[in-house]
C-alpha cells in the first residue's frame, strides 16, 4: 500500500492507523531483511532497487491474497457451500424435506447433503454442521436451539381391541402385548410416561416387541401386534380415519422435545445460520405441530 500511494500519510488514512505506525511497521521488515526499501525525503517517498525487486517477487502472493479475502467477503454476504445436515428419518420427510424447495429459491448457493437416519451418531467427529432431533447426552461443543415438541398418543388398532380390553390405566398396560421403540441415537427403549394429577407412571414397553424405527412401530400395531406410543404427527390420519384408536386420553404425556444441534456459535458459517434462522422462523406458523 505505502508502495503504491508513496506516501506514509496516504497509506496510514487507507489502512486506518497513524503514519508513525506504518512508518515503524516498514522500518522493522527492512531491519528484519536488512534491506533498504524506501528512499525517504522531506516531501518524496520512492522504492530502492531492493525494493522494488522485493515488491515484483511477493505481488503474486499478495494478489493471491487479495482474492481470498475478497471471495471470503462474498461469501459472508451471501451464503454459499454445503451443508451437512442430519435428521432423523420419520421427522425429516414429514416436515423438513417439504420445506427444501422454499429454501433453495431463497439460498441457491447452499448444497444441501442431506442424511435421514435413526442411528447413533456424533455430530461432531462426523463433521455434521446441523442434527435435528433429541440428543441425551449433547457433546460440550455443541449447543441447541428447540424447534418443536411433539405431542406424544398411545395407540391400538381395532383389531387388536376386538380381543383384548382397552387399558384404563397405565398400570394396565402391564397384561398388553407392547410395541417398543429402541431409540438409536441413545441405544435404548424409550419408556412411555404418564401423568395423572400430581403422580407419574413410568411404563417400560420392552420384552414383547421392539422395533428401531418409529414407522415401523405403527405398522405392527396397525397390524394387531400390540400397543404402541409414537408422535400424533404420525398417526393424525389414521386416528381420523378409526384405523387406529388413542387410549388413555386422560393421562398426559409429556412432549418430545425436537431440537437444532450445531457449533458454538462464534465465528458460525452464515449458511448454517440461515438454515437455523429459517427453520425457526417456520415454527412460527406451527407448521411442526
Amino acid at each position: 500500500m505505502t508502495a503504491e500511494l508513496k506516501s506514509f500519510s496516504a497509506a496510514s488514512r487507507v489502512l486506518g492507523l497513524t503514519p508513525a505506525a506504518v512508518s515503524k511497521s516498514i522500518g522493522e521488515l527492512e531491519q528484519t531483511l536488512g534491506i533498504r526499501l524506501f528512499h525517504r525525503n522531506t516531501r518524496n517517498l520512492s522504492l530502492t532497487e531492493d525494493g522494488h525487486n522485493l515488491l515484483l517477487a511477493i505481488s503474486p502472493a499478495l494478489n493471491t491474497l487479495e482474492q481470498a479475502l475478497s471471495q471470503s467477503k462474498s461469501v459472508e454476504m451471501e451464503p454459499t457451500g454445503k451443508l451437512k445436515i442430519n435428521i432423523p428419518e420419520s421427522f425429516g420427510k414429514k416436515f423438513i424435506l417439504p420445506l427444501l424447495p422454499e429454501f433453495l429459491r431463497m439460498y441457491p448457493l447452499i448444497e444441501l447433503d442431506i442424511h435421514l437416519q435413526d442411528k447413533k451418531i456424533d455430530p461432531v467427529s462426523e463433521a455434521y454442521d446441523i442434527s435435528i432431533g433429541n440428543l441425551d447426552d449433547t457433546d460440550s461443543g455443541l449447543v441447541s436451539r428447540e424447534l418443536c415438541q411433539l405431542e406424544l398418543v398411545t395407540i391400538a388398532s381395532p383389531a387388536y381391541l376386538d380381543t383384548h380390553s382397552a387399558p384404563k390405566t397405565p398400570a394396565d398396560l402391564s397384561h398388553h402385548r407392547l410395541v417398543g421403540y429402541r431409540q438409536l441415537s441413545t441405544g435404548r427403549i424409550v419408556n412411555w410416561r404418564y401423568k395423572n394429577g400430581q403422580d407419574t407412571v413410568t411404563v417400560s414397553p420392552d420384552g414383547h416387541l421392539t422395533v428401531s424405527n418409529i414407522e415401523a412401530v405403527v405398522m405392527c400395531v396397525q397390524n394387531g401386534l400390540g400397543i404402541g406410543s409414537v408422535g400424533r404427527w404420525l398417526v393424525k390420519d389414521a386416528l381420523q380415519k378409526g384405523e387406529l384408536v388413542q387410549l388413555l386420553k386422560k393421562y398426559k404425556r409429556a412432549p418430545l422435545p425436537v431440537k437444532i444441534y450445531f457449533a458454538s456459535r462464534n465465528q458460525q458459517a452464515k449458511k448454517v445460520r440461515v438454515f437455523i434462522d429459517f427453520l425457526l422462523e417456520m415454527k412460527k406458523s406451527h407448521f411442526f405441530e
